[in-house]
């Protein structure tokens, strides 16, 4: 149900040529791993380089809005992690989902 949600949010947004995960830094950061800069880049690779950003802010906005009382300590872990300079965020909307899906909460009674 979440999911079928969120991917309709994301269909309005791209409807209105919205695209909010897209910025210049993390394009050119995508662009630099495989020794591509702006100006050099194809169309092609300049267009996957957005679609790549894209989905990835899609996958963790995916992740971070999830039901908190079911999935909060999920959340903080990834925030924990990233703080301490390891990002595990999920690149995807499909690693986002298993995220969710496989993820267990912590017993109780530990």
């Amino acid at each position: 149900m979440y999911l079928k949600k969120f991917r309709q949010y994301i269909d309005t947004v791209e409807h209105f040529g919205l695209r909010p995960g897209e910025t210049i830094n993390d394009i050119e950061q995508i662009l630099a791993k495989t020794k591509k800069y702006m100006k050099s880049a194809s169309d092609d690779e300049l267009s996957s380089a957005k679609k790549f950003v894209n989905e990835r802010w899609y996958a963790i906005l995916f992740v971070r809005h999830a039901n908190a009382a079911k999935y909060g300590q999920l959340i903080k872990d990834l925030e924990n992690t990233y703080t301490r300079g390891s990002n595990e965020y999920p690149e995807t909307m499909d690693k986002a989902y298993a995220y969710l899906l496989n993820y267990r909460a912590p017993s109780i009674n530990q």
